[in-house]
């Protein structure tokens, strides 16, 4: 099968120990963006052109998902809007992530 290459708006990570994942409107929100970028992304890929636009909203989906349910979420996510962390910081957590949902919607 074809690789899938990621490009992933923001993602949560934290260093904060007792923070909790998205909740409520802020969820949705988060949901709802990641997965329009996600899907412009993965549809406009090469190397994804013989999966189905029904798995791939799939896989968006479940790192959207994935993502939003990271312990630290709602502290981190704020801190990226606001520039007071890098998005490069939370490369770990959209790489697993990603070989998760490859996994278990497109059995790479």
């Amino acid at each position: 099968m074809k690789k899938i290459i990621i490009l992933m708006g923001l993602f949560l990570f934290s260093y904060h120990s007792f923070a909790a994942p998205l909740e409520g409107e802020y969820r949705n929100n988060f949901i709802k963006s990641f997965n329009k970028s996600c899907m412009k992304t993965q549809t406009q890929m090469p190397e994804n052109d013989g999966i189905s636009i029904s798995k791939l909203a799939e896989y968006c989906q479940c790192n959207a998902e994935e993502i939003a349910n990271t312990p630290n979420a709602s502290s981190v996510l704020p801190a990226i809007e606001s520039g007071d962390m890098p998005l490069s910081s939370i490369s770990g957590v959209m790489n697993l992530s990603s070989k998760y949902c490859a996994k278990k919607v497109l059995n790479l």
